[in-house]
């Protein structure tokens, strides 16, 4: 199996905290994807799309010369990457799969502070007639409740560990062991914790305690693992040279 981590394309948010936005045009919850982040998206359905069984290449092909391949798409439940799947699956002619353990760290609130304390409002993102009439191609294997798919509330952060291994422990039950080749469309914070629990780095830090590394990740960049048996080997990271400059987010 070749695994391969796609960031979203920009959302509003991005574009608002690039632009230095945030004092006066704060963060909404559960943003879309911007006009930039749609063109970003039709050209990563673009270079997936690219096929050349011509060309010669080194065996494992690490750069994707003669081609991606891609076989499945997954995508979190958040709406950016609803839209970065449905446009990347659709151009590709693939199956695009709901997976919501993937969202970005936090999950779906909206914070603000009150006196010196913060508070977090209830938000529980988009819901099952929203999902099924607005992306119709979306296929989804888990329950999405009427109020919404999730629960309401900021993750906590000791949590987060644990759900990237989930997502990894999915990916390899269904996927590992064939020939497969999986795109999994998620999000630059959830992505550090991926990355560990492929290469079972430690992810247990206390709450306040900073993170020694970290991963920065574009819009539409393409990392990827190739996973035979139960090893991870890591190819590259954040390929974003099919992208114009302007395009760079």
């Amino acid at each position: 199996m070749q695994l391969y981590f796609i960031r979203h394309a920009q959302s509003t948010n991005n574009a608002r905290w690039e632009s230095g936005e945030f004092t006066d045009n704060p963060r909404v919850a559960d943003p879309p994807l911007t006009d930039k982040g749609i063109l970003q998206s039709q050209l990563v359905a673009q270079e997936l799309s690219k096929h050349n069984p011509g060309i010669k290449t080194h065996f494992l092909d690490q750069q994707n010369r003669s081609g991606y391949g891609i076989t499945h798409v997954y995508c979190s439940l958040m709406e950016r990457a609803i839209q970065t799947g449905s446009i990347i699956a659709r151009h590709l002619d693939v199956p695009l799969i709901a997976l919501p353990d993937c969202h970005e760290v936090g999950g779906i609130y909206l914070e603000r502070i009150v006196g010196d304390k913060p508070v977090i409002s209830m938000e529980y993102g988009l819901n099952a007639s929203y999902i099924q009439a607005t992306y119709p191609f979306l296929r989804l294997e888990h329950h999405i409740h009427e109020k919404g798919w999730w629960p309401g509330g900021k993750e906590d952060r000791e949590l987060v560990a644990e759900r990237a291994t989930r997502v990894i422990d999915f990916i390899r039950h269904r996927h590992g062991e064939t020939d497969d080749r999986v795109a999994l469309i998620t999000h630059g914070g959830f992505f550090n914790y991926l990355f560990r629990a492929l290469c079972r780095c430690e992810m247990n830090f206390a709450a306040d305690q900073r993170y020694p590394y970290r991963f920065m990740y574009n819009n539409c960049g393409i990392s990827r693992f190739d996973m035979p048996d139960e090893m991870a080997q890591f190819i590259y990271h954040n390929k974003t040279d099919f992208l114009p400059d302007e395009l760079i987010t």
